[in-house]
């Protein structure tokens, strides 16, 4: 019985240990204080009639060193999405807009699902699809109000308010 106690008792002790030890290396990121901002992103919205096609990628994360959100060879001033190891995509349907002269004005929900890659997928806003890359890591129903102030054929300037819900958070180790 003596040899068994100890023996119990160091994998009691190994468990507690590795329990606190889990616990103090885990942090929760992109919960700020009230006035701060949660997370910042650079993106692109594709409209094609009602069809809402938003991808991008994850500039600023609250509690996040910003080296630590794109590629280990990224220079500071000259990070894109092909660097960015956190990444966006999501679509939707209008729901309604409005059009008065050159101004276009629409109502855009759409569900954003967000990515994680270790390595950086070397994402383009020339092929979407690529910002699709990696492990899914949250998700968010965003409603989104455009303004299109069209400067002339495909060329305009775009102002866009909105609201989120998050609706799913998985864990994941930068």
């Amino acid at each position: 019985m003596r040899k068994i106690i100890p023996v119990a008792m160091l994998l009691v002790v190994m468990f507690l240990f590795t329990s606190v030890f889990a616990q103090s290396t885990s942090t929760s990121v992109g919960v700020p204080s009230a006035g701060q901002h949660a997370f910042e992103l650079v993106g692109r919205i594709d409209q094609q009639l009602f069809n809402t096609t938003a991808f991008g990628y994850v500039t600023y994360i609250n509690g996040v060193p910003a080296e630590d959100l794109f590629g280990e060879n990224a220079p500071a001033m000259m990070r894109g999405e092909a660097d960015a190891r956190i990444t966006f995509f999501g679509t939707g349907i209008s729901t309604s807009r409005s059009i008065y002269e050159n101004i276009f004005q629409a109502v855009l929900p759409v569900e954003l699902t967000f990515y994680y890659s270790e390595t950086p997928a070397g994402a383009s806003f020339d092929n979407p699809d690529l910002f699709k890359s990696g492990t899914p890591i949250a998700t968010f129903n965003l409603r989104m109000q455009t303004i299109l102030n069209v400067q002339e054929p495909n060329v305009g300037v775009l102002m866009g308010s909105g609201e989120s819900t998050q609706n799913l958070a998985e864990a994941f180790t930068l």
